[in-house]
């Protein structure tokens, strides 16, 4: 007899349809031993769930000893839901659900025809041909031999085994591969599978695949490292007990995992949470947008300055919200980072004066004073006393002084460095107080805070006989000019075709720095801004692309200090955002999976890197006002 490769039938692309949360089966193991079987995982938004069953007289019965019977836990409850949803398992969806029924009779034929029969009660639930959002019904356990599948309604698929030989019309039958795990591999779901179990999964899988049939690993380890890794090695259906956990770790993966890839990641915007007044009218991150096709160029310092060189010039650079797990989740896809070619390493505390979780308020004014801020307070003292930033004190003994930001230029952290408010939400006071002129630089975005004032006024009419006023980066003066730029290109977010706008700004900036501080030495903040708005949103391709739009500019920051010799880099973030943790992810194939924990700010301890001479006073764990104080001595101005 014939035998044959098919393409997917229509059960099966059924099967995959009915319960794909981007593009995995979650199947409901044992569910009816939960103590409310079926709508238990339904309501977590799983769409497989499987049963096993008896016969008992005429009546199918739950294989267990609670005495229920297969119709009234399951076939009823369904039909009711379809009724109640004009023919859909989930009202106004086009999601499908999966029953997988164990026979554990030893005569499995006379259950299945008790099956059969029980199932044409419902044909609006459960016949494919009357409805096609019905219910795909598969069997596994005691099932015929293959040659008596015909033999059975159309609505009832059957689970096949790896490697058996069918014919065509007995493939047309099966609905799904089901493989024994531990068949294959004794891994328990620690650590890694052992290279040649990996292989012989990837194999079942390759051949399941070939078939045309989706598969499932029956006995597998049933935790967040085994669903991960199965999932990325292509099984089709993730079996667990766990229902809500499982449900919660793939209902976001589109949104937390990212690889290299030159594909979209679907039309959708990934919203940003809990930003603050300034921020407000940030639109989110289109996932179209967020890509990466090919690695970005990575910078190698070549440590040619000398221990002892002056220190001249600082660059202290911030990635807002930029963790440990972001910056490595960047490097693993990227396959390295230039802040991660910086030898000294620190770990800096990020507590804020009055919180254990700071924000971006209290973090960055601690930063910009030394000085233990309040959250919500901007470089200024719980009684309202504003505290003098470093660019304050260093512009008074002439060293040039300038503030970045890759967003708003009004939000808390670069306006920790230059202005003084009681709340990090006054952006108009704020921005005023630009008019004292200690800046040399500014730039950043949101130009209608400027221009568009509640009183009428316009600032820049105040500010343009201190400071050259442009809205566009290609406008940056190269001179001594004392300037301030708002693009407010600045404040959208970081695309394969703008990722590198930050190292351009900060190339151009640091050589106009240097023209300006004619020989005095220049001081200059510069900030990733929207890092943290990707841990806001918990959106990994956010977070991976703004942390490479920030490293570019970093790699612009260590060529400089390499050609000077002269320049001490720091980069460091305010604080963490969304809680990152690292699930999985592969190095050699640029790929990562994250999990958040939150959509806020986490207390955890920041990294921070060094470069240049004075860049060993830099080690350690400490608070986050040490760095004020450190640079200050670095320069010979102790403030202790």
């Amino acid at each position: 007899m014939k035998r044959i490769i098919l393409s997917l039938t229509a059960f099966t692309i059924c099967c995959l349809q009915a319960v794909c949360q981007d593009k995995v089966i979650i199947h409901s193991t044992d569910d009816f031993k939960r103590d409310i079987p079926f709508f238990e995982a339904y309501l977590e938004g799983i769409s497989s769930f499987e049963a096993d069953i008896v016969l008992e007289g005429k009546t199918i019965m739950i294989a267990d000893d609670s005495g229920r019977n297969l119709e009234s836990t399951y076939m009823e409850p369904v039909s009711r839901l379809f009724r109640d949803n004009g023919g859909r398992i989930r009202k106004g969806t086009e999601s499908r659900i999966q029953m997988v029924f164990d026979i554990k009779d030893t005569d499995g034929e006379k259950t299945l025809k008790a099956l059969e029969k029980m199932l044409s009660k419902y044909p609006g639930a459960f016949d494919l041909m009357q409805n096609e959002y019905a219910v795909h019904v598969l069997v596994t356990g005691n099932i015929p031999s293959p040659e008596k599948f015909s033999e059975y309604a159309a609505c009832i698929s059957f689970e096949g085994k790896p490697g058996a030989d069918y014919t065509e019309e007995q493939y047309k039958r099966i609905g799904m591969i089901g493989c024994d795990f531990t068949a294959l591999s004794s891994w328990n779901g620690k650590g890694s599978m052992k290279p040649d179990e990996e292989k012989a999964v990837i194999e079942a899988i390759a051949q399941a695949h070939k078939s045309g049939k989706p598969i499932r690993f029956i006995g597998a380890p049933d935790n967040t490292t085994a669903w991960n890794r199965l999932n990325y090695l292509g099984a089709d259906m993730i079996c667990t007990e766990d229902v809500k956990a499982c449900g919660e770790f793939f209902a976001d993966a589109g949104t937390q995992e990212f690889r290299l890839t030159s594909e979209t990641k679907g039309d959708f915007v990934a919203k940003v949470k809990f930003l603050d007044k300034t921020t407000r009218d940030f639109g989110g991150f289109w996932a179209e947008n967020t890509k990466l096709s090919k690695p970005l160029p990575v910078y190698v310092p070549e440590y040619a300055f000398s221990d002892s060189a002056r220190i001249k010039n600082v660059i202290l650079m911030i990635g807002d919200g930029m963790g440990l797990a972001e910056a490595y989740s960047a490097y693993t896809v990227n396959g390295g980072l230039s802040m991660f070619n910086m030898d000294k390493v620190a770990f800096v505390q990020t507590h804020s004066k009055n919180r254990y979780t700071t924000d971006s308020a209290g973090a960055g004014s601690s930063i910009a004073t030394g000085t233990p801020n309040s959250n919500g307070k901007i470089a200024m003292s719980d009684d309202g006393k504003p505290i003098p930033s470093i660019t304050e004190i260093l512009s008074e003994k002439g060293t040039a002084c300038g503030v970045i930001s890759l967003g708003n230029i009004a939000d808390a952290t670069p306006a920790a460095f230059y202005g003084h408010a009681k709340d990090r939400d006054m952006k108009y006071e704020i921005t005023s107080c630009l008019t004292d002129g200690h800046l040399t630089f500014l730039c950043g975005s949101e130009y209608k805070t400027f221009s568009q004032r509640p009183d009428g006024t316009n600032l820049f009419d105040e500010l343009d006989d201190q400071y050259i006023i442009t809205d566009a980066i290609e406008d940056i003066d190269e001179t001594g000019s004392k300037e301030i730029c708002i693009d407010d290109r600045m404040g959208k977010p970081a695309t394969e075709e703008t990722v590198g706008m930050l190292a351009g700004i900060t190339a151009k900036s640091l050589r106009k720095m240097d023209a300006a501080s004619d020989g005095n030495g220049f001081f200059m903040m510069i900030e990733g801004a929207k890092i943290d708005y990707a841990g806001h949103a918990k959106f990994l391709p956010a977070s991976v692309l703004e942390t490479m739009s920030f490293d570019l500019a970093v790699a612009e920051a260590l060529k400089f200090a390499d050609e000077d010799g002269e320049t001490l880099v720091i980069v460091t973030a305010d604080h963490e955002t969304g809680g990152m943790v690292i699930v999985d992810g592969d190095k050699d194939e640029h790929s990562i999976t994250v999990k958040y924990m939150t959509e806020d700010h986490t207390p955890t301890p920041v990294p921070l890197f060094a470069y240049g001479p004075g860049a060993e006073n830099f080690t350690g764990i400490y608070r986050n006002t040490e760095i004020f104080h450190r640079i200050l001595e670095c320069l010979g101005l102790p403030q202790r």
